[in-house]
């Protein structure tokens, strides 16, 4: 399932990032993962994730937009 979800995500974004996995006492999470979006794309893509999250058992839980903090190298 996490799979198919990244590649709907990875589909519709400039750049996906996986992070660690940080799983609840009552739910197990199956995918971590920052996302780089053109500004424009940010409405549409939190409605590709309300279609995911109307699936049986499955509970997405988006934030932001926040910087691209997630895809910047440390500077030297």
């Amino acid at each position: 399932m996490s799979d198919e979800f990244y590649e709907k995500i990875k589909n519709s974004s400039e750049a996906v990032r996986i992070e660690k996995n940080r799983d609840a006492e009552d739910r197990k999470m199956i995918l971590n993962a920052s996302v780089l979006l053109k500004n424009g794309n940010v409405k549409a893509f939190g409605a590709q994730l309300d279609e995911i999250n109307k699936r049986e058992g499955v509970s997405v839980r988006f934030v932001g937009p926040f910087a691209p903090y997630s895809f910047v190298s440390e500077g030297k």
